[in-house]
């Protein structure tokens, strides 16, 4: 029997709708990280925009997704210079021997499937590493898939095939990472900090993105 045009179009679009993705996200700019320390005396905000990584995820299955996201510790901007060598050197992140932080997916429950243009929450399961440190954690997440289109040319002129758009906020602990806050700042320094991760990944069309 010999399908028409239009069913085998349709019977290639099913079979393709339901294959893994693969998502890169660029340090372009594009993304952000952001921990927020709020401590008695001080109030401190790091942001940098060095964020890289790929996720893998079937839009129909998405429990099956895999991750991993980087952030560069060195990137991290927290409005004053001699605060920031402090926040590379050996006693806090030390971006030496530790440049990423890491975050590795291992599973995506309470999502059952990605609708194009509309905003679902589930929770990330994986493995967080901050300075070389690595613990298992859950975090919510928030994510967006935005297929490519007129409309979205228009409002990302720079990308040029879908966006996927994956946010999350979380509590740490930093003598969880191994980092000891010396008596005399914990007035300034709080031992949970609040920690922000917004990403934007592209679909891989082997195309270098612009910045």
């Amino acid at each position: 029997m010999r399908l028409s045009p239009i069913v085998a179009l349709t019977a290639l679009s099913s079979v393709a709708s339901a294959e893994a993705v693969l998502y890169k996200v660029n340090a372009t700019g594009w993304s952000r990280a952001t921990f927020e320390s709020d401590a008695p005396l001080e109030s401190i905000v790091g942001i940098t925009t060095k964020v890289d990584g790929v996720i893998k995820v079937d839009r129909e299955k998405p429990a099956g997704a895999t991750a991993k996201i980087e952030i560069d510790v060195a990137g991290f901007n927290t409005g004053n210079s001699m605060r920031d060598g402090h926040l590379r050197s050996k006693d806090w992140l030390d971006a030496d021997a530790h440049p990423k932080i890491t975050f590795e997916l291992a599973e995506i429950t309470g999502l059952d499937a990605l609708v194009p243009e509309k905003y679902v929450k589930a929770n990330a399961e994986g493995k967080l590493t901050i300075r070389g440190v690595t613990r298992k954690v859950t975090v919510p997440v928030r994510v967006g898939l935005f297929t490519y289109s007129e409309k979205l040319k228009k409002l990302m002129p720079y990308v040029s095939s879908d966006v996927l758009r994956v946010s999350t906020r979380f509590d740490i602990r930093l003598s969880d990472y191994g980092v000891k806050i010396p008596e005399m700042l914990g007035l300034k320094v709080s031992e949970v900090v609040k920690v922000r991760v917004d990403a934007t990944a592209v679909r891989d069309t082997g195309v270098k993105p612009k910045e």
